[in-house]
C-alpha cells in the first residue's frame, strides 16, 4: 500500500474505534492481528484478544474519544501520536484490579504504531503511561510529599 493510502486507513481505524462500531472495526483487522501493550505487558492476537481492549476501555470510559495529533506514515503502516480524552464513568480493569468508577476526566497521550499488510492491521504497538492514567484516576499519588 501507498503512504496515503496506509494514512487513511489508520485515519479511518481511529474513526471507528470513536464511532464504537466493533463489526466495522474488525474489518480493519487481519485475522491474526496482533496488539502488543508496552505498559502492561499484554501481548494479545485476533479478534479475540482486540475484544479485550474493546471491552475494558469502553467499559471504563464509554464515551471516550481518541485524536490523533500527529501521523507519519510509510509502504509498512503507520506511527501516530494521540491523546485519549474521557470520563471514568465505569470499572476500570488493570492488572492490579479493577479501579470504580471515579467520575474523574483523564487526558492521556499515546503512540501507537500500526504495521498494515493489504490495508489490513497485523500489529499495533501501544505505548502510554500508566502513571498518567493512575494519577489522574486518583489511583495513585499526584507527587511524593516532601
Amino acid at each position: 500500500m501507498t503512504t496515503e493510502d496506509n494514512k487513511a486507513t489508520v485515519e479511518d481505524w481511529f474513526e471507528t474505534w470513536n464511532q464504537r462500531n466493533w463489526e466495522k472495526f474488525t474489518t480493519f483487522l487481519s485475522p491474526q492481528s496482533e496488539l502488543l501493550t508496552v505498559a502492561t505487558g499484554e501481548n494479545l492476537a485476533g479478534h479475540e484478544g482486540w475484544r479485550q481492549v474493546w471491552d475494558l476501555w469502553n467499559t471504563g470510559f464509554p464515551g471516550h474519544r481518541l485524536t490523533i495529533t500527529k501521523m507519519i506514515a510509510n509502504e509498512d503502516g503507520a506511527a501516530v501520536e494521540a491523546v485519549f480524552d474521557g470520563t471514568h464513568t465505569g470499572p476500570f480493569g488493570t492488572p492490579a484490579g479493577d479501579i470504580p468508577a471515579t467520575g474523574k476526566s483523564v487526558h492521556i497521550p499515546f503512540v501507537g504504531y500500526t504495521l498494515l499488510e493489504n490495508g489490513k492491521v497485523t500489529s499495533y504497538h501501544l505505548y502510554f503511561d500508566s502513571v498518567t492514567i493512575l494519577r489522574q484516576l486518583g489511583a495513585m499519588p499526584s507527587s511524593r510529599a516532601a
